[in-house]
């Protein structure tokens, strides 16, 4: 389970230029959000597990403004994480 310090460290990790999974995954989302939106209906739910600080959720949802209603969910084991 991660505390503020295992947080802040797998953050950070997540941010070294030998670590590209975090890059790659926030490329797929700026480049293919609108149309994971829109796949998902009118009507969209998402439940984010282990969202960390956010910024891949962020990244998603920054489509502009949207007819379809979201009702989003975050679940994780640190309560700093949800703050």
């Amino acid at each position: 389970l991660y505390d503020a310090l295992g947080s802040a460290l797998f953050d950070t990790i997540c941010h070294l230029p030998w670590y590209p999974i975090t890059r790659a995954e926030t490329a797929l989302l700026r480049a293919h959000r609108r149309s994971i939106l829109e796949a998902a209906g009118r009507r969209v739910r998402i439940v984010e597990l282990g969202p960390g600080n956010g910024e891949k959720l962020a990244t998603l949802l920054q489509t502009g403004p949207s007819p379809a209603p979201r009702d989003v969910h975050l679940v994780d084991v640190s309560a700093t994480a949800l703050e």
